[in-house]
């Protein structure tokens, strides 16, 4: 018997080949007495048919079935060779083409609907009566005339002025007891003049010996007899200078202590191209414990911009000491030494050149310049004294051009230790990364002041 089933069953699928002979998934079922022939692509699903049932995987030509009770069993691959291809059948006739069908009726218009009557103008409102015009109010009587104020007292007279600005004549500096604020101080011994007098003392003489007892005021400056020396800018709202450009100032090559001191609106300065000097500190006495010390551009608080030629060999100390609005700073290529405090407490001030040439940085030279956040210091340098970059609280970088250490006093890169211990030094390493050269990371690591901060090789 089931040799008969499979016998019809190939019939069947050989006649579906020759006259499809494509590989699609069918969906279809035919049904066989007894039994039902399942098609699809690919194995059957365990679920797929009932036991008797076959199942023809038409993608690979495979026969399953009949199904049993342990589902569909191993397939019987029925593909055989590729046979011949056939002729080429004749072109079947054309079909007649269909009538057209009518084309429907078109439905009649609606009849439009009538149009509403047109609603009546309501009447004109009366016009109100005009109200009648108020009477005139009258006129109030002037009021009485007030009795005349009492007479004022005379004021009581105001007291002295104070005594008219003096010049005092002496032998030697002047003491803190002579004079009074505002006045002037001539030392005829040594031919200094010294003054204004201030609240503190007697600030700076502005004239010396070397000007050969004569010297040449200006509208706004005081130069010496040759006019190479810049004493004294006396105006005080200047706020831009250009020596290059004043012919009087060309060729100044000395400009002396305190000449712009206290030139508060000053904010730009270009020095002349023949200046060499820029001169050092003066120690005024204020009394027998203290001396007042000052630069020559000290206290110009709205300095931004300084321009220093490189005929410039020498920066005196403290020269631009408290120009806390100076952004940037080149330091010219001839100066050898950079003296103490010479940019202390400049806190704008974030970007520093300093060349190869310089030997040594006194000390506080960059003191409290709180925004500077890193510093090269050239091979040249030989020498940093003390407290050099104290409490520069934004510097985290220091690159060293030379393979061998500066020599140094202490407490180079430092700030003060706020602990409160009186065990702990006084004072502790700024957070700064030393980069050196390669071979001479340990070498740095080992000297007993660099040791302190982090050494690495660049």
């Amino acid at each position: 018997m089931k040799k008969s089933i499979l016998i019809i069953v190939w019939c069947c699928i050989s006649l579906f080949f020759w006259q499809c002979n494509k590989e699609t998934v069918i969906d279809k079922v035919e049904e066989q007495p007894g039994n039902i022939i399942h098609y699809g692509s690919g194995e059957p699903s365990v679920e797929r048919g009932n036991i008797g049932d076959y199942y023809f995987d038409i993608s690979n030509s495979d026969l399953y079935g009949a199904k049993t009770e342990r589902g569909w069993g191993y397939p019987i691959h029925l593909k055989g060779e590729r046979g011949e291809q056939g002729d080429t059948g004749a072109k079947g006739e054309q079909g007649d083409r269909g009538e057209q069908g009518d084309k429907g009726d078109k439905g009649e218009k609606g009849i439009a609907g009538d149009k509403g009557e047109k609603g009546e103008k309501g009447a004109v409102g009366d016009k109100g009566a005009t109200g009648e015009r108020g009477e005139w109010g009258d006129k109030g009587s002037q009021g009485e005339k007030g009795d005349r104020g009492d007479k004022s007292t005379h004021g009581i007279k105001g007291e002295a002025g104070a005594p008219a600005t003096r010049i005092h004549l002496g032998v030697g500096a002047p003491d803190s007891s002579i004079g009074n604020e505002g006045d002037w101080y001539i030392d005829s011994e040594n031919r200094r003049i010294y003054g204004p007098k201030k609240e503190n003392g007697w600030k700076a003489y502005i004239y010396d010996e070397q000007y050969e007892n004569s010297y040449n005021m200006y509208e706004d400056y005081i130069l010496n007899k040759n006019k190479d020396v810049l004493i004294r800018w006396l105006n005080k709202r200047t706020t831009h200078i250009d020596m290059n450009a004043i012919p009087n100032l060309k060729n100044v090559k000395i400009i002396k202590k305190e000449a712009f001191q206290g030139c508060k609106n000053l904010q730009s300065i270009i020095i002349s191209d023949k200046v060499i000097t820029i001169d050092d500190v003066i120690e005024v006495r204020k009394d027998e414990h203290y001396n007042l010390i000052s630069g020559v551009f000290n206290g110009c608080t709205s300095l931004r911009s300084v321009t220093i030629p490189n005929s410039v060999t020498s920066i005196g100390g403290h020269a631009f000491e408290n120009c806390s609005t100076l952004k940037s700073i080149v330091i010219p290529n001839n100066v050898t030494s950079i003296e103490e405090a010479t940019f202390k407490g400049c806190s704008a001030l974030t970007s520093v050149t300093i060349p190869n040439g310089v030997k040594k940085i006194g000390d506080s030279t960059f003191s409290e310049c709180k925004s500077l956040p890193a510093i090269t210091i050239p091979k040249s340098v030989t020498y940093i004294e003390r407290f050099a970059f104290y409490k520069n609280k934004s510097l985290r970088t220091v690159i060293m051009e030379s393979a061998i250490p500066p020599e140094y006093s202490y407490y180079i890169f430092v700030e003060p230790n706020e602990s409160g211990s009186s065990d702990i030094k006084p004072f502790k390493p700024l957070p700064v990364k030393v980069y050196v050269p390669a071979g001479s990371v340990e070498i740095y690591k080992k000297n007993y002041e660099w040791g302190k901060y982090d050494i690495y090789a660049k």
